[in-house]
């Protein structure tokens, strides 16, 4: 779910998942369509995990991405007040990356457990892509998320939310379109798609790992 996902004022959406995932998990933040890494690629990702939790403040960044992928399971299976919980949590912690994106998605949860209005703004219309990601109705959360981007363009954590849906739907030329978009736009979206799960459709095809720092 892209930090549900994934706003980069930081959602997913983990989405980051992808808040959003993103989701996240972002938090935006972040699907069950989902492709097994080779043992290789869950290497050095476990490897470099390691290490950004050194350089982002260690346990408390690891402790917060592990609650925000908890907060994305329970948006996924549309438990909101429980993921809202989780995310309140998130959204307190010193991992202001993780943080920025759990602020995302727990506003998604908000507007979801009240009566909800048409969208009308850029970030009504993303909200509703997120939580269409989220739930993995892929077709009503491209069509949101594209809405978004023409009211608005260039916003970093739509084109993230994007490259998250279109690479669960298999079209991965368009995925990796957006997800280097969202990159020029905000240059730390790199490490998120890196371990988010959104983009496990596009383990080991070239064009991503460069994109996200896995191969030269």
């Amino acid at each position: 779910m892209i930090q549900g996902r994934r706003k980069g004022t930081g959602t997913r959406r983990k989405v980051v998942s992808r808040m959003v995932s993103w989701r996240g998990s972002s938090m935006h933040s972040g699907p069950s369509a989902k492709l097994k890494s080779n043992s290789g690629v869950k290497s050095r990702r476990q490897n470099h995990q390691s290490a950004n939790g050194r350089s982002r403040g260690g346990a408390d960044y690891e402790t917060a991405l592990k609650n925000f992928e908890i907060a994305l399971r329970h948006l996924r299976k549309q438990n909101y007040e429980k993921a809202a919980a989780v995310f309140e949590k998130v959204a307190a912690s010193s991992a202001q990356e993780v943080a920025e994106r759990a602020r995302m998605h727990l506003r998604l949860c908000k507007q979801k457990t009240q009566r909800q209005a048409p969208p009308r703004t850029a970030e009504d219309f993303y909200l509703r892509g997120v939580a269409a990601l989220n739930s993995r109705q892929l077709e009503p959360a491209i069509q949101y998320l594209n809405k978004s981007d023409k009211i608005q363009p260039n916003q970093e954590h739509v084109h993230y939310a994007l490259a998250a849906a279109y690479g669960l739907q298999g079209s991965s030329d368009i995925s990796l379109m957006h997800l280097q978009k969202a990159i020029e736009l905000r240059p730390k979206n790199r490490v998120q798609a890196r371990f988010d799960d959104d983009f496990q459709p596009l383990a080991g095809d070239p064009r991503f790992e460069r994109l996200v720092g896995l191969r030269p």
